[in-house]
């Protein structure tokens, strides 16, 4: 891949129960708005955890963000939109920063 290797942004979030599914599927349309703003975010991707072998430690739903490469990834990072909505994804997972967990992966 020119430019380097895509990077697949993998966040799964225990969300505080009382957190109405309104406000995930907001925060979820909030990140998906970065598509359109930051070049090089590919692919968008939220929905629940249907893991059927219960190893999901509560972490109850999730999204994938795919990017070009690991400046798309950056711009992303740095985008003035991005620390609004993670502070709003904070706020709404179980116990804050506790409730939610990253995983970042080169893809060739």
């Amino acid at each position: 891949m020119v430019g380097g290797e895509m990077i697949r942004h993998c966040v799964f979030v225990k969300f505080q129960p009382a957190v109405p599914q309104a406000e995930r599927d907001s925060i979820y349309a909030a990140l998906r708005g970065l598509q359109v703003k930051i070049d090089g975010l590919e692919s968008a991707a939220f929905g629940a955890n249907v893991n059927a072998e219960r190893l999901a430690w509560g972490f109850d739903e999730g999204f994938i963000l795919d990017f070009r490469d690991a400046k798309a990834q950056d711009a992303y990072t740095r985008h003035p939109e991005h620390p609004p909505i993670i502070e709003r994804l904070l706020a709404a997972a179980d116990g804050g920063l506790d409730g939610v967990f990253c995983f970042d992966m080169k893809i060739e």
